[in-house]
């Protein structure tokens, strides 16, 4: 739980910090109706209808709540915007690295990742009922620690193992942004909107290279090998049916000669698949022949030299994963220390000061831009614009290099996709 106080003063703003079961408790599933999963998000639909109850009594106005979330409180709250049961429960929406098309937010195909839990917690009995009333006997620790220990141990690597999923209850079908602006998406575009992420995303790309084994320390950098040969099979095997084409093209865009630069490109390809992309097709959705809400897009830029007590390789350049959250809540010198290494300069309390008034003033009005701010213009799909937010934060546009590779993602490879797909059904006709 994250103290927003400083953040509710700055903005006069009340913080509604919920509480909702996390992890196995919250998403576990037996894949039938003795455990259907998705409580987590079930947790917090009861939440904010208790804050749309409720929050008047608090000198709240029911009539204009946002919600936002960082991670998996993003995908949790992006993958709320998509659901139109949930209307008139909030009329803004935050999310904050994570949005309900990333290939992390999802997870519909975790059955050998749950037997595994069950047989370590000694509970996979031979029907689904039996393993539900094991299950509630295993003290809660020993059930979160196992489920960890799998999870870091790479067992269901390069995705959350324990997941939102397809329930055919609270989610009927799969959720996306599709540019084809159906019905679906009418009550997302009802809502202002503002997400982005931090540039340094894929330092998890760091973590998974030293899990599988460089050939030299990545204080070196990575080489091409790494990226095209052991790294992106498997991206391209969790998300596209191992298509040799997608990994050809993957491999085309962001291969580089020099290891330093490979390195660099690694972290950039990481953060793009896991979030840039996504949250990119998120705001042409939202935006395109849109004039009724508005649509923000930012990039967090701050550079750090240290990730909770890791130090990053010199060459690593950006914001890692979480980083935002400094600049939001109230983290004490020690916290701060922990996290980045570091205490807050006075260009950082000023940063932070900022992306507090931003996020405040949008919470209120649906826009981020006050008199005292630098000005945040709206996106578009044409320019993309963003807020760059660093220690002096100003408004960009996106370069070639950036559009390109939303080009490789987002027409490129579904393209590749959709090609392989009819090539696959014309061979079984045949």
């Amino acid at each position: 739980m994250y103290d927003s106080s400083e953040l509710a003063l700055t903005g006069d703003v009340i913080v509604v910090v919920i509480n909702y079961r996390l992890n196995v408790f919250g998403f576990m599933t037996t894949w039938d109706s003795a455990a259907v999963g998705n409580y987590g998000l079930w947790d917090q639909i009861m939440a904010l209808r208790w804050v749309k109850n409720n929050i008047e009594d608090f000198g709240g106005d029911p009539d204009s709540i946002t919600i936002f979330g960082e991670s998996a409180g993003a995908f949790s709250v992006s993958i709320l915007s998509l659901l139109p049961q949930n209307k008139g429960l909030f009329h803004r929406v935050i999310a904050q690295s994570g949005t309900a098309n990333s290939p992390m937010t999802f997870n519909n195909d975790n059955k050998s990742f749950m037997k595994e839990i069950f047989e370590e917690v000694k509970c996979n009995k031979s029907d689904t009922v039996s393993i539900v009333e094991c299950l509630r006997a295993v003290p809660s620790e020993n059930f979160s620690n196992i489920t960890m220990k799998l999870f870091f141990s790479g067992f269901n690597d390069m995705y959350i193992s324990v997941a939102p999923k397809i329930d055919n209850d609270l989610i009927k079908k799969p959720l996306d942004f599709s540019t084809d602006l159906d019905s679906s998406l009418e009550f997302f575009r009802s809502l202002d909107y503002m997400t982005g992420y931090n540039n340094g995303e894929g330092a998890s790309m760091l973590a998974m290279e030293e899990r599988y084994g460089s050939p030299t320390s990545i204080s070196e950098g990575i080489s091409s090998d790494a990226l095209c040969s052991r790294f992106m099979p498997r991206i391209v095997k969790r998300s596209f049916d191992s298509i040799p084409e997608v990994s050809e093209a993957l491999c085309k865009a962001y291969r580089a000669d020099d290891r330093i630069q490979q390195g660099i490109n690694a972290v950039e390809l990481c953060g793009d698949y896991e979030f840039a992309s996504a949250a990119v097709q998120s705001l042409i959705a939202h935006s395109k022949q849109n004039q009724a809400t508005n649509t923000f897009h930012y990039v967090f830029t701050r550079p750090v030299t240290s990730i909770m007590g890791e130090e990053l390789p010199k060459w690593f350049e950006g914001a890692p994963h979480g980083l935002d959250l400094a600049y939001l809540f109230d983290f004490d010198d020690k916290h701060m220390e922990i996290f980045i290494n570091s205490t807050f300069t006075d260009a950082d309390k000023n940063m932070k000061l900022t992306m507090m008034k931003y996020w405040t003033n949008f919470a209120k009005t649906g826009n981020p831009n006050s008199d005292s701010l630098p000005d945040w213009p709206s996106f578009t799909e044409d320019k993309m614009e963003y807020m760059n937010l660093n220690l002096v934060s100003k408004s960009e546009a996106a370069d070639a290099n950036m559009k390109h590779r939303m080009k490789v993602w987002l027409k490129d490879i579904p393209e590749i996709v959709e090609r392989h797909r009819k090539g696959s059904v014309n061979r079984e006709e045949l």
